[in-house]
């Protein structure tokens, strides 16, 4: 992603209705597969950008953030979180440092996303948990993805083959934004009716209220399904894999 993307980013993502919603699903997940352990448990956020994630991360153990780019480090400092600038397929941190690896949003812009994953197993400790999600579903792929410095969107095959592997088992996967998927359809059909050449992530801005939080409490409510049943499609996908050893 782009500095300027990074500052835009760091502007809304504590009020926008994407960032909420989906901090809401993860939080809900991570309350369900969180390892079991004797003190507390060391979180790795690879890709940390702003440290949005940071935020609801935070309340589940003691964080450790990485990012690429200087900005991002630097923005995650100040707001008092332990971030160190490295490559997510040269992870900085020993063999079986982590209890819990997160990867959010980030694989989609890895060209060597399959070291990617591996690194992030590796700096897994035995019985911990590795939570990624990713944008799917190559149909969407837009402005956002082009501006984000994407390489590509996944499909669900190709996402699990990806994580799945020796000594590792997929304990949850699934679609999610699905009850909005209709509306982000026909925005990426838009854009293609409709192209702009302005040079602005779409979406990253805040709606005006009511919206913001109507979309938050929409998205959000994804939650509840989730703990019954994978969801069959979405604008993203979501997955939690436990190193066996």
């Amino acid at each position: 992603m782009k500095d300027t993307a990074y500052a835009l980013s760091a502007a809304v993502e504590s009020r926008h209705w994407w960032y909420q919603g989906r901090a809401a699903i993860l939080s809900s997940l991570l309350q369900r597969f969180l390892p079991p352990s004797a003190s507390v448990p060391r979180i790795l956020d690879i890709g940390c950008g702003t440290g949005n994630d940071l935020q609801f991360l935070s309340r589940f153990g003691g964080v450790t953030g990485l990012d690429f780019h200087e900005s991002a480090v630097a923005a995650c400092r100040g707001l008092g979180f332990d971030v160190v600038q490295g490559d997510a397929t040269a992870l900085p941190f020993p063999d079986r440092s982590f209890d819990v690896v997160c990867s959010l949003d980030v694989l989609n812009g890895i060209r060597e996303d399959g070291v990617a994953v591996a690194e992030a197993m590796r700096v897994l400790r035995p019985g911990g948990i590795f939570l990624v999600t990713a944008g799917a579903g190559p149909l969407l792929w837009g402005k956002t993805d082009v501006l984000s410095q994407h390489c590509r969107r996944y499909r669900r095959r190709e996402f699990l083959a990806l994580l799945g592997g020796e000594g590792r088992t997929i304990l949850f996967r699934s679609h999610f934004n699905t009850f909005l998927f209709p509306l982000a359809f026909l925005a990426r059909m838009a854009e293609r009716l409709y192209p702009s050449h302005s040079d602005q992530i779409p979406g990253l801005s805040v709606p005006p209220f009511p919206f913001n939080g109507m979309l938050r409490t929409i998205f959000a409510s994804e939650r509840v399904p989730l703990r019954f049943f994978p969801l069959p499609f979405g604008v993203s996908i979501v997955a939690i894999v436990k190193k066996e050893r």
